[in-house]
């Protein structure tokens, strides 16, 4: 694994006033060595007889210690607008919030992945048209 290799993560908010996009860092660039010798000890150590150890599997190991919040929304007219993106890039790049800035194209040539995920605002629980109907009753109200 490349020794520079790291991902930074970012908040992107459209400014009330333009449709300029603005930036925020959600946390500090981080070194995913760690991670990547807690994955390779957790294969290299798996019980035989684990269900694990065969199959198709989903594994998550954290790459932070700690946790942030993310920003609270502002309250809009608009129920389905979209609030912000957080955006994560692995990249070898020594500046990740440089990569923000350029086009599609030239990303995918910097070896860089990204990761985006809109966050938008939904309707309540309860009033969701994805909601089985057994479970309306668990919601007061």
């Amino acid at each position: 694994m490349e020794q520079m290799f790291h991902i930074d993560s970012f908040i992107l908010h459209k400014e009330s006033t333009a449709d300029d996009i603005k930036h925020t860092t959600l946390f500090d660039s981080t070194d995913i060595k760690n991670a990547m010798r807690k994955v390779a000890t957790f294969i290299g150590e798996i019980d035989p007889l684990s269900p694990l150890n065969s199959g198709f599997h989903i594994v998550s190991f954290p790459l932070i210690d700690r946790f942030s919040d993310l920003p609270c929304p502002e309250l809009t007219e608009d129920e389905n607008e979209e609030i912000y993106k957080i955006v994560m890039l692995g990249t070898s790049e020594p500046f990740g919030s440089k990569l923000l800035d350029m086009d599609e194209d030239i990303l995918t040539m910097s070896s860089t992945s990204a990761l985006e995920v809109v966050v938008a605002r939904t309707v309540k629980g309860k009033d969701s048209e994805y909601l089985p109907e057994p479970y309306k009753p668990l919601y007061i109200g």
